[in-house]
């Protein structure tokens, strides 16, 4: 099983690609998971991706100073 896990901050159109990128690989992963950085850029960027399925998006909050896995 394999995951594919994409951190981001500020960088809506740049995830969009890197979630297509994945997409686009020989080896699909089972799950994508977006890690957003106190922002929203990605969660807009990605919304028909999140509705359909095939992202999983969290998003660190705002008052946190925990690394991005602390999320997940």
């Amino acid at each position: 099983m394999i995951s594919a896990v994409i951190p981001t901050h500020r960088r809506g159109q740049l995830v969009v690609r890197a979630v297509e990128s994945v997409l686009a690989s020989s080896i699909q992963p089972a799950e994508i998971i977006v890690v957003e950085d106190q922002s929203h850029d990605a969660m807009l960027s990605l919304e028909k991706y999140i509705n359909s399925g095939l992202v999983k998006y969290f998003q660190k909050p705002d008052d946190s100073s925990g690394a991005l896995s602390s999320v997940i």
